[in-house]
């Protein structure tokens, strides 16, 4: 019968089971370095997709901008439908492409024709929106649903400038005449980080 206490016997066991301090210091060195690994991957990807959606954030602000300008520059004086502008609110008659009537030749097609747009901003939503109207819409001043432009955005400032006037250059909003140009200022981006881009669009036909 075999003698001695019960860790002697299974001291050999232990000793070809147990792992070493080395065998320790490796397993968690090589743990650490995955995880170290795996950190600046997500971080690098949340930085990757910061700048993306930045980007696309800005490049709606242009496509904004070059609609803005296009109705803009297509505006005209018209007694039945006259220029509204405020600090977050446009309204210009222009021409806009609109579906044809149903009734006409060109029923299924798309036409260009007098009417209006309308560019807001909504703080609830922190977005920028723009709807227009055709001829008899805009009559009744009604409009089709608005489309967002842009989005994320902390406040938006239209200012107009007349001149034919030299008391104040730019003026909060519109009188009954179209202005000379139309400066635009969009603040957006975070409050540590703010930015903005402020844009002259200039009319023709403005007084």
């Amino acid at each position: 019968m075999k003698s001695g206490t019960l860790s002697d016997r299974f001291y050999p066991l232990w000793n070809k089971c147990a792992f070493t301090m080395v065998e320790i210091l490796l397993v968690m060195g090589l743990l650490a370095t995955i995880s170290l690994a795996v950190f600046n991957t997500l971080s690098n990807g949340l930085k990757i997709w910061k700048r993306g959606y930045q980007a696309v954030g800005e490049e709606d602000l242009m496509i904004f901008f070059d609609k803005l300008a296009h109705d803009a520059h297509n505006t005209f004086e018209f007694s039945k439908l006259t220029v509204k502008g405020e600090s977050r609110l446009l309204e210009l008659p222009t021409i806009v492409r609109t579906p044809a009537d149903l009734k006409s030749d060109m029923a299924g097609t798309y036409v260009e024709q007098i009417g209006k747009v309308k560019y807001y901003f909504d703080p609830a939503q922190r977005a920028i929106f723009r709807c227009q109207a055709n001829y008899s819409q805009a009559l009744k001043e009604t409009y089709d649903p608005a489309r967002q432009l842009v989005g994320d955005i902390r406040s938006i400032q239209f200012r107009y400038y007349y001149a034919r006037t030299d008391q104040l250059p730019w003026h909060p909003q519109t009188d009954e005449h179209l202005p000379s140009a139309i400066e635009v200022t969009v603040q957006y981006g975070t409050q540590q980080h703010p930015q903005s881009i402020v844009k002259l669009i200039s009319i023709p036909v403005g007084s």
